[in-house]
């Protein structure tokens, strides 16, 4: 094999001063604490002879260099309308100083130049080591792009890896759908499809806020036997972006028929024997009743009758 006399590396080569022999050799070079297998063979031509030559290697973002770096999720969801902060940290060898940073979209575009992106984006870093990227008033086109952070030192430049958006949108279950009052019902607030990183959702109940105490990562409103006074339209948010509401459900209770009446009219006193008056029969109950059954007493005989009248006959 032949022995490595002195590494030097900049940026995307690596020159190597070897002694060789004959044969080829694929080589693996110990950079600190970190194995690189270089690309290809190369040629050692006679024991004793010095020999020095550049390979080019395969870069992986904070691997080459060592002190080279970005940092960041790969991946973010947030709702739709809302905004998304991207926590992000870079570092490069000491003694330089940064003296450009951009954070830009495919095609090389800085989105600080994009028209789609003009007046929602914040850059929260700085020069030194901070690159937090803030997107407001997000779009489901915004999900299209894939984002990069970028950095030029006084001696070199150097690029984080993709990061990508998913917009999504909040939704409210019912199980089950249909409930009478008593049984048990429970109400999800769901994302359609990506998965928000610890929310605390807040639940509205005919678009006034429900005292129910919030638990970050709860997203369930549980009623062990529900009342009809429980029923009504339902929307939930997240906290932080209650402006960003669930499109809205109704819970309907089912419950027999109650408080049943009977009114007449023409109201009043006595009415006159030959007159013609109207029986109204009422309740309250869900579904609407559309059927009443009618009974007539006959008092001197003792008798009842009755009759099956739909309503509003």
């Amino acid at each position: 094999m032949p022995s490595i006399e002195s590494i030097w590396s900049h940026s995307t080569s690596l020159l190597l001063s070897v002694r060789g022999d004959k044969e080829k050799h694929p080589f693996t070079v110990i950079y600190p604490k970190t194995v690189l297998e270089l690309q290809g063979t190369t040629s050692m031509f006679y024991s004793g002879i010095h020999i020095s030559m550049a390979i080019s290697l395969l870069i992986l973002p904070g691997v080459i260099g060592g002190p080279w770096d970005v940092s960041y999720a790969l991946s973010f969801c947030a709702l739709n309308g809302s905004s998304v902060t991207i926590p992000c940290t870079y570092k490069y060898p000491p003694k330089q100083t940064v003296e450009q940073v951009c954070w830009y979209k495919k095609e090389n575009t800085d989105l600080s130049q994009s028209e789609h992106f003009k007046n929602r984006i914040q850059y929260l870093g700085d020069t030194k080591n901070n690159c937090t990227l803030r997107i407001n008033g997000l779009t489901e086109s915004d999900a299209k792009e894939k984002y990069k952070f970028w950095f030029k030192t006084n001696q070199d430049r150097y690029a984080g890896i993709a990061v990508t958006l998913k917009i999504t949108a909040l939704q409210v279950k019912i199980r089950p759908t249909t409930v009478t009052e008593g049984q048990s019902v429970t109400l999800t607030c769901t994302t359609r499809t990506c998965s928000l990183s610890s929310p605390t959702y807040i639940w509205y109940k005919n678009s006034l806020p429900l005292s129910t105490k919030l638990t970050p990562g709860n997203n369930t409103l549980f009623f062990s036997a529900v009342h009809i006074a429980d029923a009504g339209r339902y929307v939930c948010a997240v906290e932080g972006h209650e402006d960003h509401l669930s499109h809205a459900v109704t819970l309907s209770v089912r419950y027999a028929p109650r408080n049943t009446s009977i009114s007449v009219t023409p109201p009043g006193g006595d009415i006159l024997e030959g007159s013609s008056v109207t029986l109204t029969c009422g309740c309250d109950a869900n579904p609407p009743v559309h059927n009443f059954t009618w009974w007539t007493s006959n008092m001197l005989q003792g008798t009842l009758q009755h009759c099956s009248v739909p309503r509003g006959l």
